[in-house]
């Protein structure tokens, strides 16, 4: 691949990470840096939604949380079966198509069987961090743990989010109340995975077949 037809495939790529390292380097000075790759940028913003929600549903938050526990374990559990059946097919089925690989929206990776287009991948990407980090922020806020700050955090090129609880109260919880909080926000992507399957279902699937006059044989 030339320069210019890499420049031209990953033009916005290019344009957005350009974009961000230009914003990092303008307000460098705010953002603290960990492990000399990652970037953390603190603010405030979403607490005050996060504290009205735990507040106004704290029991039903909690029955939340407790449930993700289990659902958690189950997950990792299927997970687990995943990698060990890939682990087999990579050692007795050459042609098998790769079990995990590496997703970067935008890019093409050699050898991955998916690729993401980048504004659909930067979008879809942003919806499931901001319900993580929402599902650990409410379950900690129900359980009477203060949100100290939210942010954006970056490991390396790659963009996430964080939410960070006051960690002297956390750790004077019990075990079940600390691993709802972990497992919360996996949990809140599972349910947002849910919601929109039976949206996809029941409203946008119906209503593109009334959009649709079928042509041909009809049995």
């Amino acid at each position: 691949m030339s320069l210019l037809t890499f420049l031209i495939e990953y033009k916005w790529v290019l344009l957005f990470y350009s974009i961000i390292a230009i914003l990092i380097i303008i307000n460098r000075k705010k953002f603290q840096v960990e492990n000399k790759f990652i970037l953390l940028f603190k603010t405030q913003k979403g607490i005050e939604i996060i504290n009205k929600v735990a507040d106004k549903n704290r029991e039903f938050i909690k029955i939340l949380g407790y449930s993700a526990i289990g659902i958690g374990f189950a997950g990792m559990i299927v997970i687990c079966g995943f990698l060990i059946k890939g682990l087999y097919e990579l050692i007795f089925v050459p042609s098998a198509l790769p079990t995990m690989s590496i997703v970067i929206p935008g890019i093409k990776i050699p050898g991955s069987p998916v690729f993401v287009p980048f504004w659909y991948g930067i979008t879809a990407l942003f919806v499931v961090v901001l319900i993580h980090e929402f599902g650990h922020g409410i379950v900690a806020r129900a359980h009477g743990i203060k949100i100290k700050s939210t942010g954006i955090v970056f490991f390396g090129p790659l963009i996430g989010a964080f939410v960070e609880p006051d960690e002297k109260t956390m750790v004077k919880k019990e075990s079940a109340v600390q691993n709802s909080i972990f497992a919360s926000g996996p949990f809140f992507n599972a349910l947002l995975a849910v919601v929109f399957i039976v949206i996809l279902g029941l409203v946008l699937n119906p209503l593109i077949m009334t959009m649709v006059t079928p042509k041909g044989v009809i049995f």
